[in-house]
């Protein structure tokens, strides 16, 4: 029996492609909307990458591997002071 070695491909983690305008929309968006919004709207509408949905999840990841930061809600309703 003969024994041959055979180096296996480096895995590398994918890549996320986005367009440099839709990484600036989301940027804008994501300090006032939660990411299911964003997905919902018109950043979400203008097509994901071929192959792929636009989903809330797909936000959320992008948003974190752009270090974007999420949008916060407020301790409390702007309804409770009026």
């Amino acid at each position: 029996m003969t024994t041959r070695e055979v180096p296996l491909p480096r895995s590398h983690p994918p890549r996320i492609r986005t367009r440099k305008r839709r990484s600036a929309l989301l940027q804008r968006l994501a300090v006032h909307y939660p990411d299911a919004v964003i997905a919902a709207s018109s950043i979400g509408k203008a097509g994901p990458p071929p192959g792929e949905r636009f989903t809330a999840s797909a936000v959320g990841n992008l948003r974190r591997y752009r270090h974007i930061p999420r949008c916060t809600r407020p301790a409390e309703s702007p309804r409770a002071s009026w």
